[in-house]
């Protein structure tokens, strides 16, 4: 099996404390499924589901589908605007990521980079802020 280690980060102009309210009730609620589409039209089925709070800043969340494994979402405070850095390890364990294996790569890369802009424009739009991926 393949596995994949990510890092996004995201910057919101809004305080930490509103930026960890509305990703905690995103976490909270029932869970999420997310069809990706690669470039080459390949799609990657996702379903999270919170998992809980590991540190004061810092949720989890459990990934299944075509990748398993945790999404970590750790917040900051950077001045008047928050960071909000998200980890995935996961692991491919079916479709056509498990059959390419380190071919994969670049195309759940990118997956993972729309998914981590999507994200942030979501919850800037929830906060009524502006968020920039770094």
């Amino acid at each position: 099996m393949t596995d994949y280690h990510f890092v996004s980060t995201s910057e919101l102009d809004a305080p930490i404390d509103q930026v960890r309210a509305a990703l905690e009730a995103i976490h909270a609620g029932p869970g999420m499924s997310l069809v990706v589409r690669t470039p080459l039209r390949l799609r990657v089925d996702l379903r999270a589901a919170g998992q809980g709070q590991v540190a004061p800043r810092t949720l989890l969340t459990r990934v299944g589908g075509d990748l398993a494994g945790v999404a970590t979402w750790a917040l900051a405070q950077q001045g008047a605007a928050t960071t909000l850095s998200w980890t995935w390890d996961v692991r491919a364990v079916r479709g056509w990521a498990r059959l390419l294996g380190p071919l994969a790569r670049p195309l759940v890369r990118r997956g993972h980079e729309r998914a981590g802009r999507r994200l942030g424009a979501d919850l800037a739009a929830r906060l009524g802020a502006h968020a920039s991926l770094t």
